[in-house]
This record gives structure tokens, sequence and C-alpha cells, in this order.
């Protein structure tokens, strides 16, 4: 991870971060003598360290300094990404678990990195996390009010579970039970309304069952049935159907991704069935016409390349991908197509003559 992914996701925010980075702030950050030993004659803090065939062949950290200032943004950097903090936190399980190996139990937690469909699935919780924690804020919001309703109207009445009894006769120490939980405070009506509420789905198995002559058998009934419905069904079927909803959504922009990287072409973004049709394969495209290796040599061989030593072609695909132009790259054209139908025209043309 170090050696590798450590270094990719460093280089990604840095080269993200420089833009931003005003001429003073550059300037302090890169090494002295920098514009020297590349050969640049721009002031120093023109120069773009990213730009791997302008800087001869160095990485950006090369051309850094290595201040504090410098060394405080990499490890920030990293601190933002949920990978890093999870290999820390990995290094810190397995050191700790060496005084208490049941920490070691943590490690198994691994599964959700190296699985994608893991991933996938806890992505489906936090995708849409900002509208999911509002709805389960809405939803203690209601738990508070039907706790303060509780707390007025039916304070004596709460009770976390029945008494044991055997033989007719209560086991509670003492003639009381240890299990009643009297709403005497407001904050004791909403731990009994979030612990009976939420795990039974109905508050009413919280309270003391009523006779149909008592007076508040109505509030009862409209209390009891309005948490049933408000709570249980409305709020709690909104949060499962945001997760639902998500990972379905998900699910169709993986097969959707999937399905364009085995159907159409990277470089001439052709579909499958336009080769199959009218070229010679879509197979035979992509190994043969359009290899996205090939591009990515010819890539690597401009960054390796001396710039005087560039033919026409190659300098002026070189100025073009400095500036992320790919006017150069044949969008929506194919050798293969295009000289079926120059022999199809032909052949038509031929005919009428």
């Amino acid at each position: 991870f170090v050696t590798r992914e450590a270094r990719q996701i460093s280089r990604r925010h840095w080269k993200a971060a420089w833009r931003t980075f005003s001429p003073e702030v550059k300037s302090k950050m890169m090494r002295s003598g920098v514009a020297d030993a590349i050969g640049e004659k721009t002031a120093r803090q023109d120069i773009d360290i990213f730009n791997y065939r302008k800087m001869k062949r160095h990485e950006y950290e090369q051309l850094l300094s290595r201040n504090r200032r410098v060394l405080t943004t990499t490890a920030r950097f990293l601190m933002k990404t949920p990978r890093f903090v999870w290999r820390i936190l990995y290094l810190l399980f397995s050191i700790v678990g060496l005084a208490f190996p049941m920490i070691w139990s943590f490690l198994l937690l691994e599964v959700l990195y190296q699985s994608g469909v893991l991933r996938q699935v806890v992505k489906a919780v936090t995708f849409r996390g900002r509208q999911l924690l509002l709805t389960v804020l809405l939803g203690l919001i209601m738990l508070y009010l039907f706790a303060i309703v509780g707390f007025l109207f039916f304070a004596e009445n709460f009770e976390m579970a029945g008494p044991d009894v055997v033989n007719g006769t209560s086991q509670d120490v003492y003639g009381v039970n240890p299990f009643h939980a009297r709403c005497n405070t407001l904050w004791r009506c909403l731990i009994v309304t979030l612990s009976v509420g939420l795990r039974s789905g109905d508050i009413g198995n919280a309270l003391d069952d009523y006779e149909w002559d008592d007076a508040r058998m109505g509030g009862y009934i409209v209390y009891t049935l309005g948490f049933f419905i408000i709570v249980t069904t409305v709020l709690l079927n909104i949060i499962f159907g945001i997760i639902i909803d998500t990972f379905g959504e998900l699910r169709s922009q993986r097969d959707a991704t999937a399905d364009d990287m085995k159907n159409r072409c990277f470089i001439s973004n052709i579909e499958r069935a336009e080769f199959d049709r009218q070229g010679e394969g879509f197979e035979k495209h992509i190994r043969n016409e359009m290899n996205i290796w090939h591009y990515l040599y010819f890539y690597v061989h401009l960054q390796q390349k001396d710039e005087a030593d560039y033919t026409g072609p190659e300098s002026y695909i070189a100025q073009l991908l400095e500036k992320s132009d790919i006017s150069w790259l044949p969008v929506n054209r194919s050798i293969s197509i295009e000289g079926h139908e120059f022999s199809k025209g032909h052949s038509s043309s031929s005919q009428a003559q």
C-alpha cells in the first residue's frame, strides 16, 4: 500500500491542489534550484512539476522541498482518504492485539476492503449519507415528540417487560418490578420509547393494557396507532427505501459501465454491433485497429522521448496533449467501417454504370 497506492493518492491530491496554490506558496514548496536543474527559462513558480516530459523525467516528489509544510500537506491529503485511514487502523489493531488478542477480531473487517461487492453494499448506505442522516434526524424528532406525549399522559404505565411469575407469585425482589420504567423524567421516557418502540415496532408493548371503560383508552389507541403509522410504517420504510433504491442505482451504474466497457470501443466510442454489421468484427477492431495499450504505449513514448527528436506528427500530438485536447484521437471513426462504406459505395456506382 505504501509503495503503490499511497503514492497514487498523494499524486492525485497534489496535482489538484497545485493549480490552486499562489505563486508564493509554489515557490516555498519547491526545492531551490529546480529551474536550473531542469533547464527551465520560465519563472520558478510557473513550472508545472507534473509535466513529466518538461521536468526531464523527474517525478513531482523529486522537485518538492522536504520542509514541514510539504510533509504536513501530504499527510493531510492521505488522511482524507478512507483507504489510508483504514490501513492505519489496521496497523494499530495489529499492534494492540499483541497485548489484547481479542482486538484482532476487528481485522476481519478487511473483507470489506478486499471485496468489491461488499464495498458496494457499504456505499449503498454512505452514498446518500446526507439524505439518510436527515431522515434519521426526522425520525429522532418524531420519537422525541412521542416521548413527550408519553411523559405527559402515560408516565405511570410504561414498562420495559413484565415481571417474572412462578406459580402465580411474582419473583420481583421486595415486591418491586425491576423492569418497571416509570417515566418520572422526560429522559427516561425517551430511552423507553427508543428501546421498546424501535425494537418491537410498537410502543404499545411498553404500556400497560387499559380496560375498555377506562377514560384514557381512546388516547392510548391514538398514541400507539400514531406511533405505528408514523414511525414504524412511514419513517422506517423511508430509510430502508433510500438504502434499497441507492443500492439498485449503484448496481445499475455498475452494470451500465461494465456493458459499456464490454460492448463499446474505448478509443473510437463505436458500439460492438456497428463493427459486427459493417466492419470486420469488434474483437479484431479492439485487438488490431484500436488497441488501447498501443495508445498508452505511444503516450509513454512521447513522455520518454526527447522533445528535440520528435517527428512532425509526434510534435503536433504532444502539443495537443499538453492542452488536454483529444481531437487527434479517431473518435467515431474506424478504418474498417469507412473501408466497408467506401467499397459498398464504389460497388453501387460500378453497378449503376
